[in-house]
C-alpha cells in the first residue's frame, strides 16, 4: 500500500510540476499548486501511516491539503480566461487556507496522532471543527464552479474541460469523504484509502494533456 501511495503522490506531483512550468498562465500556476500540494499531503500521509508516525507529518498533511483545495478552487474560479484574480475572491479563499495551514503546526488544532491498525487517529484541538468546514467547501465549490463552465463553454475548451472535471470529482468525492467528512465524525478507518482515488486526476488530467492539450499544454 504504501509503494501505491507513494506512486499516486510522485505522479501527482511531477503533473503539477509540468503544468506549472509549461506555460506562465493563471490557470496553469494555479492547477500547478493544487496538484503539487496534494502530492505532499499524500506523501504526508503514507509516511505517517507507513514510516515515522510523528506529529509534524500530520500537521503537514492537514496544512497541504487546505493550500491544495483552495488553489482547486481559484483555478475552477480563473479557468479558462480569466488572467487575475481579485482581491474581492482572492482574500476571503486564500485568508483562511492560510490561516489554518499555518495553525496546524500548533495545539490549536492538533495536538497529537496515533495509527491503528493502518490509519491516523487524530488527538485534534478546539478549532478542529471549524476547520472541518473548508476543504471540502472550496473542493465542492470548486466542481460546482467548473461544472456551470462546462455547461456554458463551447468546442475545444469545453472538450479540455470534461476530461479534467470527471479525473477531480471522481477522485475527490471518495477522497474528501474519507479523509474529511469521515474524520469529522469520528470514522479514521478509511483515511489511508482516500488519498489513492487521486490517482482517477492524474489519469484524466494526463489524458486531457496529452490528446486535447488541456491548459495549453503540447507534449
Amino acid at each position: 500500500m504504501f509503494w501505491l501511495g507513494l506512486l499516486v503522490a510522485i505522479s501527482n506531483g511531477v503533473l503539477g510540476g509540468i503544468i506549472f512550468f509549461k506555460k506562465k498562465h493563471i490557470a496553469n500556476i494555479t492547477f500547478g499548486i493544487f496538484a503539487v500540494s496534494i502530492a505532499i499531503w499524500i506523501l504526508s500521509i503514507f509516511i505517517t501511516i507507513y514510516l515515522s508516525p510523528i506529529l509534524f507529518w500530520g500537521r503537514m498533511a492537514i496544512a497541504s491539503s487546505i493550500i491544495g483545495a483552495a488553489f482547486l478552487f481559484l483555478f475552477a474560479y480563473v479557468f479558462p480566461n480569466r488572467t487575475t484574480v481579485p482581491l474581492a475572491v482572492l482574500l476571503p479563499v486564500g485568508g483562511p487556507a492560510i490561516f489554518f495551514a499555518v495553525i496546524s503546526f500548533t495545539n490549536v488544532l492538533v495536538r497529537g496522532l496515533s495509527v491503528s491498525n493502518g490509519y491516523i487517529v487524530g488527538d485534534f484541538g478546539p478549532i478542529r471543527s471549524l476547520y472541518a468546514f473548508f476543504p471540502p467547501l472550496y473542493i465542492f465549490g470548486a466542481v460546482f464552479l467548473l461544472i456551470r463552465k462546462y455547461m456554458v463553454l463551447a468546442g475545444f475548451k469545453k472538450l479540455q474541460l470534461q476530461y479534467s472535471l470527471l479525473g477531480i470529482v471522481l477522485a475527490f468525492v471518495p477522497a474528501v469523504t474519507a479523509n474529511g467528512i469521515l474524520p469529522a465524525l469520528g470514522i479514521y478507518r478509511f483515511n489511508s484509502i482516500g488519498p489513492l482515488f487521486i490517482l482517477l486526476t492524474v489519469i484524466f488530467t494526463s489524458y486531457a494533456i496529452l490528446r486535447h492539450s488541456f491548459l495549453d499544454i503540447r507534449i
